[in-house]
């Protein structure tokens, strides 16, 4: 046979082979797979043809046409037992969100990812939680907790930091820094009992203080902008008991009150080392 001939029959035989896929549609399987892959809580076929209805499809040339699964339906893959162990959904809300399950059934891993953005991934093992969150205005937080504790850190956009730690019987403690410069730590006992709060400010101001369980009463600690220390102590209700000053010039003051405030007393000691005593005592 000629070449030219063998040429034309060739040509033939492609148009005619390239006919019969157009017309009747081309298998895209070669072994039927297990049915571990189910939409809308059906098992899926044992194969897949181009004749499977699917919506949207992807045409990558004339008469060949890649199917695309429809993934506003949950899209779960499960176990050789017939667990649901990967499920894979975009909620008709707009968010996409994966979760991972252990053998027996119970979440391990959720990522999400809402419609304005927001993206958040969370662990899972009983009472003991993992989160990570990223809100639409770019707000950071992360979260540990465990079973009578937790863990919490937050970064807002505008540049304010906060942590969190919670223990057992209400005790815990909180640390913050404002986007001005302002940083607080405040400690809280049991049931909410003793507290400490330490302050301090851009300006050079900081405090320190210790209350009670319910009251207002307990020392201070006080460095002013200026270099003026102060050391004082309240009573019940927040009157003043007693105090002590010291200025950067070298005046030192000590200065006691009665809970009435109707006596007080104060010594004074001034740089040239003059001291002078004021009693002031309550009239008659």
């Amino acid at each position: 046979m000629r070449a030219t001939e063998r040429l034309i029959l060739y040509a033939v035989a492609v148009v005619v082979g390239c006919t019969l896929l157009t017309n009747r549609g081309v298998s895209v399987h070669e072994s039927p797979l297990p049915p571990l892959i189910e939409q809308n809580g059906n098992a899926a076929e044992s194969h897949v043809t181009s004749h499977t209805p699917v919506s949207p499809a992807t045409k990558i040339s004339p008469g060949v046409t890649v199917p695309q699964r429809d993934v506003s339906e949950p899209f779960v893959i499960r176990d050789v037992t017939g667990q649901p162990r990967i499920e894979l959904q975009v909620g008709n809300d707009g968010e996409a969100s994966l979760i991972l399950r252990n053998q027996s059934g119970d979440p391990g891993i959720i990522l999400a990812v809402e419609a304005d953005g927001a993206s958040e991934a969370t662990v899972v093992r009983g009472d003991h939680l993992g989160k990570v969150l990223v809100t639409k205005d770019g707000d950071l937080s992360l979260t540990l907790t465990g079973v009578q504790s937790g863990f919490t850190a937050t970064v807002a956009s505008d540049g304010e930091a906060k942590m969190l730690l919670t223990g057992q019987h209400g005790s815990g403690a909180s640390v913050s820094v404002s986007p001005a410069g302002i940083s607080d730590i405040h400690v809280t006992g049991i049931q909410g009992g003793t507290q400490a709060f330490m302050r301090t400010t851009p300006d050079g101001v900081g405090e320190f203080a210790i209350r009670g369980n319910g009251s207002d009463s307990g020392p201070t600690m006080i460095r002013a902008s200026n270099g003026v220390s102060i050391l004082s102590t309240q009573l019940p209700g927040g009157t003043p008991g007693a105090s002590m000053v010291s200025s950067p010039e070298g005046i030192s003051v000590i200065a006691v009150q009665s809970p009435d405030s109707k006596s007080e007393a104060s010594l004074r000691v001034n740089p040239t080392g003059e001291a002078s005593v004021f009693v002031t005592e309550p009239e008659e």
